[in-house]
């Protein structure tokens, strides 16, 4: 295999780095700036809303973003892993790990930022979503090669 076995793993690599660039950016957005991103998607999604609606739909929006992007994330770094020998428990904890390491960093980093503040329950969000995202890539993974197996079987 030589030095193919890696490109797809320094390719996801970068992927990787800018899914982190962008969480970085986005946490580093004042508390207006992050509202008001949001509030417009929620006002895209819902039209004109009571005030009460709006806001349960900004926080939930805000949420599912954590979420995904921690999701999003973990998958890429369980995805780096799969040229290498290592068990799949181990891929997923590493990705896991990793995601929330990251996950309590941006947190703190939110601290600096006017307005923003890091919160626990985020932290929590992101590594439901990087549990989330590394199992269901292994489990996709999983299902590939049962399927290949059995072909290879039936042949």
């Amino acid at each position: 295999m030589g030095k193919k076995k890696y490109i797809l793993p320094a390719v996801l690599g970068g992927c990787a780095l800018l899914c982190m660039a962008g969480i970085f950016l986005a946490s580093s957005q004042n508390i207006g700036q992050s509202n008001a991103l949001s509030g417009s998607l929620a006002d895209a999604i819902l039209g004109h809303q009571p005030d009460a609606v709006r806001q349960t739909a900004n926080y939930l929006l805000r949420k599912a973003a954590h979420f995904s992007s921690y999701a999003l994330l973990a998958a890429l770094l369980t995805l780096i892993q799969l040229p290498f020998s290592t068990r799949p428990g181990t891929k997923w904890l590493s990705a896991f790990l990793c995601s929330g390491f990251y996950a309590a960093l941006d947190e703190w980093h939110q601290t600096f930022v006017p307005g923003r503040t890091g919160s626990l329950r985020d932290v929590a969000i992101d590594l439901c979503g990087a549990a989330l995202g590394a199992g269901l890539v292994l489990f996709i993974v999983s299902i590939r090669k049962k399927r290949k197996h059995d072909r290879q079987e039936r042949s």
